[in-house]
């Protein structure tokens, strides 16, 4: 920025005049100029011998001393006072003078309340010298020439004001490269200058901030580095972190920690899918499915995570189904019908449509239905000799026989409960023994009457006999026949004789 020149003195203008004499002669003749000069100069010596030295000897020497423009206090009413009286000095002019000049310091107040002596060193200079030449122009009453220099002063001060954002701008940027350069020094002055200038410019107070922490956080940066260049990472990572703790915008800390964070991450990642696929490959879903989740929260948009996953589930229900069709053709092979469509439902969990699961649920659902009537009759053979419970057990094994690829269970149940069947309408003999004074009776067969011994014809199942004798106690005898059991004689007889009997 040039400095300020002042503005171009008042010059005074002479005339040049011609006169002609009285007599009509040109001025130049020796003789009559001659004449006129001595004259007017023996008139002005008279004059200051009459009225200027009686002054000059009455008078004190009066203080010229002028206030300087670095007295920015200096009283302008006492400027004037000071300088040398005038009768022919024009107040109103003085008073216009005095305040431009009043202007001009208070601008040169503000510019130095902002520092300009450090950002305008040479311009302020310059001011205060043109200033200077302003106060001795008005001390010598040529207060034109006065107000010119003062109006040129404020004009220059004002555009230095109005410099200022693009100073700012200009110190902001020198103290920013002055961080990226690690000079921390040069940025810290351009900082503070900014901040003489506008004290709460927030640009300056934080790279003023960084500035104060950029040593230390080069020398972490540094050693940073040098951690990973020697391959630890954790230890590089802990010392970018505090850099980052003193400096947000500590140089490439960010984009390190960014660096090594995604290389961690990318490693669990590795490592979290390598585990999923080791456990898959050892049917460990719930774990393999773990590890694999793992790796989706490290990497969310990955889609082998996805892929992964899926591969999990098919996995999954192949095993689980291939499992559960194997327990359940076992079990059917082995005739347990409870097992088997326990094991074929189980199945169709995965996979409701899946045929060869549906098929054996149904085959197993109705082999159990029969499986549970064929024991129930072979558990309690005695009821067969009802008509109604034998025909009930002869269809169920006509069905029994209509089952195709029947097993050794089911024909042992066929081949038991057709004997059963037949052995059920075959009858026994068996001998009832009384003492031909019991009245015996045999339910389901009817009243035998008395005597002493008496063989019956009995179908296999459960009967009651029951004895009455006047005078006596009824007794009642509960006897079972079967083809598998020896027969025994039934008695009844009525033996316990009542008190009061006749």
């Amino acid at each position: 920025m040039n400095s300020f020149d002042p503005p171009e003195p008042i010059k005074s203008t002479r005339f040049a005049t011609q006169t002609a004499s009285g007599d009509g002669r040109q001025q130049g003749d020796p003789p009559r100029v001659l004449l006129i000069t001595i004259t007017v100069v023996l008139g002005l010596v008279a004059l200051l011998v009459v009225f200027v030295l009686p002054r000059w000897i009455a008078a004190p020497e009066s203080d010229t001393t002028q206030p300087t423009v670095t007295e920015h206090g200096a009283d302008i009413d006492k400027l004037a006072a000071s300088e040398p009286g005038d009768s022919a000095d024009d107040p109103e002019l003085r008073e216009q003078t005095q305040e431009k000049l009043k202007n001009a310091l208070e601008q040169l107040s503000k510019l130095e309340s902002m520092s300009g002596e450090h950002w305008a060193k040479a311009e302020v200079h310059a001011i205060r010298e043109e200033l200077e030449s302003g106060e001795k122009a008005y001390r010598e009453k040529r207060y034109v020439a006065a107000q010119n220099i003062y109006a040129s002063v404020t004009d220059a001060i004002d555009r230095l004001l109005e410099e200022i954002p693009t100073i700012v701008e200009r110190l902001l940027d020198a103290g920013n490269l002055a961080l990226a350069n690690g000079i921390s020094a040069e940025a810290e002055e351009a900082f503070r200058q900014v901040l003489t200038i506008e004290p709460d410019n927030t640009a300056a107070q934080a790279g003023r901030a960084r500035a104060a922490t950029l040593d230390q956080v080069l020398a972490l940066v540094g050693q940073a580095e040098g951690y990973e260049s020697l391959g630890q990472t954790q230890a590089a990572l802990r010392a970018y972190q505090e850099a980052l703790k003193l400096d947000a915008q500590a140089p490439g800390a960010a984009s390190a920690v960014a660096r090594i964070t995604a290389a961690k991450r990318s490693s669990r990642f590795r490592d979290a899918m390598g585990n999923g696929f080791s456990a898959l490959a050892e049917n460990r879903f719930s774990a393999a499915r773990k590890h694999f989740n793992q790796a989706k929260k490290l990497d969310g948009a990955a889609e082998s995570v996805d892929a992964a996953l899926r591969q999990v589930d098919n996995a999954e229900s192949s095993y689980f189904i291939d499992k559960h069709l194997a327990e359940g053709n076992k079990a059917r092979a082995a005739e347990r019908w409870d097992q088997a469509h326990t094991a074929f439902s189980a199945a169709l969990k995965f996979d409701e449509r899946l045929s060869p699961a549906l098929a054996g649920r149904d085959q197993a659902a109705a082999r159990r239905r029969l499986d549970v009537q064929l024991v129930a009759y072979l558990a309690r053979p005695e009821r067969l000799s009802s008509d109604a419970v034998h025909r009930e057990a002869s269809a169920v094994l006509e069905s029994a026989k209509q089952v195709s690829e029947r097993g050794p269970k089911i024909n042992r149940q066929i081949a038991n409960l057709g004997k059963a069947l037949e052995l059920a309408k075959t009858p026994i003999s068996v001998r009832l023994l009384s003492d031909n004074a019991t009245q015996v009776t045999v339910y389901r067969i009817g009243e035998l009457g008395t005597f002493d011994e008496r063989s019956l014809e009995l179908l296999p199942g459960k009967y009651t006999a029951v004895g009455k004798r006047a005078g006596y106690r009824d007794v009642r005898v509960e006897f079972s026949l079967a083809h598998a059991a020896q027969t025994a004689p039934v008695v009844v007889q009525c033996k316990e004789k009542f008190a009061f009997g006749n």
